[in-house]
């Protein structure tokens, strides 16, 4: 008998392809990151701005990444717990925020994001945080905590600045400066010596209705540059630091304070507390590129006025 010839096998159909993997970012996000962003992703982190405090370091990114290092007896690392580092570690609870800029003082921080919202963390023994009288008995806090008073108001920050135990912000909208902490350096500007809790606005008038340009915070005293070069201080003065005439430690004042715990048992410090006041004496026709309150001094750098004409008479930002 004739044997059949057997079927030929059917071809197996060739396998779909699979189904390619979401990008590791969410679009929305590709668009924001530079190749610069992408690589550090995957290697160490180029720091573009640098912070710091007594002990410790915060330092940004240019992809609004902040990492921090040092001392964390209060917190100031913002990690979360009170354990010191000795590399630089990510802040992971502001992953999701991109920190435009950070500012150390003694042993807290005030960080900005690119869209003017405010953080603070750290040494609050004074209300250097602005967090409010609710947080008052809070002495230290390790994790970044919005600054409830700015963000219930819907005030933006453009720049922020830390002293020692004070703080200071502009408010992006009116260019008003906004003071908080420790009293006895007279951060609220009018000589008053008592503690703010929260942001408190300085009077427009104190610094002849100009809208302020930068900020820079030192140990006890403040200084402010408007918008037309003007150059503004307040705090305390002893030494001179403040650059106005005739003020200096003869006319300094006990204040009951026991200097942010460093002075417990000592007597009370004399400090001669001034209101917010124009420097003057600077070299006449030089415009004033920018100035800083570093410690118990103050820095004014002036350049020639042609670079304030190329910029339509604003200072650089810092």
């Amino acid at each position: 008998p004739r044997t059949r010839a057997k079927p030929k096998p059917k071809p197996k159909p060739k396998p779909k392809p699979k189904p390619t993997k979401p990008p590791f970012f969410p679009p929305a996000r590709v668009a924001r990151l530079s190749v610069g962003c992408l690589g550090s992703v995957f290697s160490s982190p180029r720091f573009s701005r640098v912070s710091c405090g007594d002990a410790h370091v915060v330092a940004t990114t240019s992809c609004g990444r902040a990492y921090a290092f040092g001392r964390n007896a209060f917190g100031e690392l913002g990690l979360g717990d009170f354990t010191d580092r000795h590399a630089p570690e990510r802040i992971e609870a502001l992953a999701l925020v991109h920190v435009a800029h950070a500012s150390c003082g003694e042993a807290h921080v005030v960080a900005m994001s690119a869209g003017g919202a405010a953080y603070a963390w750290g040494r609050n023994d004074r209300g250097q945080l602005g967090l409010g009288e609710g947080f008052r008995t809070v002495a230290k806090l390790p994790r970044p905590t919005p600054i409830d008073a700015l963000k219930r108001h819907r005030v933006r920050v453009s720049s922020v600045a830390c002293g020692g135990n004070h703080s200071l912000a502009i408010a992006a909208a009116s260019g008003d400066v906004l003071a908080w902490g420790r009293g006895a350096c007279g951060p609220a500007g009018t000589g008053a010596t008592a503690d703010a809790a929260t942001p408190t606005r300085i009077d427009p008038a104190a610094f002849g209705n100009e809208r302020a340009a930068q900020i820079s915070a030192g140990d006890e005293h403040s200084v402010a540059v408007t918008e037309s070069g003007a150059v503004f201080s307040w705090g305390a003065s002893a030494g001179g630091r403040l650059g106005h005439r005739g003020e200096g430690d003869a006319e300094a004042r006990a204040v009951s304070e026991d200097d942010g715990g460093k002075l417990l048992s000592a007597p009370p410090r004399r400090l001669a507390v001034s209101p917010v006041k124009r420097v003057f004496g600077l070299p006449r026709g030089r415009e004033v590129l920018f100035a800083v309150a570093a410690g118990e001094s103050t820095v004014a750098v002036v350049g020639p006025r042609s670079a304030a004409a190329a910029r339509g008479g604003r200072p650089p930002p810092l």
